[in-house]
């Protein structure tokens, strides 16, 4: 897997190589207001309107995708992939900084549905049913790292675009708008993301996360806190901005890390019961199930 530091500094090399081929837009075109209407983000990027219009045709209010509907539509999914392809370095050099991790973390949800749609229903590899249930986007071989697509004409992977984004964007929460198709994955947004609206999205992104019980469920008879085993997927950048905060003492630095980064998504009834000290952390099995609409036949 390709370090994050090789990933962000392979696509800036091709990014700036490939704008030197082109006239450098005017310095006050570069970056646009993070406060642009949607109205205006539409026109300027059209892609993320396309998104959206995908994203909520077949994606419902509990991130639960309609797999089977979204593989007939092969004319949409071959029509994005195509426009992903060419969009030009230029216009994407002009868009905020918002836009641009908008624009990826879109990238990054639209391909792992489209890699599940064309694989629908995905076949099972027998030995992998030992780690894996029947279903999971995991019985595709290395989906993050095979599965190849191609933006700006440049291929990537999904864990590629994903180390992109977390360069990008300081802070973890921009992990939990990345989908992995799975029961135990942020679920997936019914709408796509933009740039005027991303921090508000985000923020509630981890709201909506936070309420699947596989994320976080309080026992307080047996004084257990479960969390997702996803904390520890991203753990360093959880410490890395949470780790000083002077809250939950009473936690090793990990855990007290992970306690803070939830403190600040929980209500205020919520905080008010929360236990500050006292009580193990356990870290649930993560639920590889797809993240699938089921339907009767």
């Amino acid at each position: 897997m390709l370090s994050r530091i090789t990933t962000i500094f392979i696509l800036a090399l091709t990014l700036f190589s490939m704008a030197a081929q082109i006239e450098s837009p005017d310095v006050n075109t570069q970056k646009k207001d993070s406060d642009n209407s949607n109205m205006n983000e539409n026109l300027s990027i059209p892609i993320n309107a396309i998104f959206d219009s995908l994203f909520k045709k077949y994606v419902d209010k509990d991130g639960m995708v309609n797999y089977a509907e979204l593989k007939k539509d092969r004319h949409s999914l071959s029509s994005i992939a195509h426009k992903l392809r060419n969009i030009k370095v230029k216009d994407y050099l002009s868009w905020s900084d918002q836009q641009q991790q908008a624009f990826w973390i879109n990238v990054h949800n639209f391909n792992i549905l489209k890699l599940v749609a064309e694989n629908y229903p995905i076949e099972v590899f027998k030995l992998k049913l030992i780690f894996y249930p029947k279903g999971s986007i995991m019985h595709l071989s290395k989906p993050r790292k095979k599965y190849l697509f191609n933006v700006m004409g440049r291929r990537y992977s999904l864990d590629e675009v994903e180390h992109y984004v977390s360069e990008l964007y300081a802070g973890p929460k921009i992990h939990f708008a990345l989908s992995y198709a799975s029961m135990s994955s942020a679920p997936m947004r019914n709408e796509a993301y933009f740039g005027y609206k991303l921090e508000k999205q985000l923020d509630n992104q981890m709201v909506k996360f936070l309420k699947k019980p596989n994320a976080l469920k309080i026992d307080n008879n047996k004084r257990i806190i479960y969390l997702s085993d996803i904390f520890n997927w991203y753990k360093d950048d959880i410490i890395e901005t949470y780790g000083t905060s002077k809250k939950y003492k009473a936690y090793k630095p990990k855990i007290r890390a992970f306690l803070n980064f939830i403190d600040d998504y929980l209500s205020k009834s919520e905080l008010a019961s929360f236990p500050r000290s006292g009580y193990d952390v356990r870290f649930t099995h993560y639920d590889w199930h797809l993240n699938e609409v089921k339907t009767t036949k």
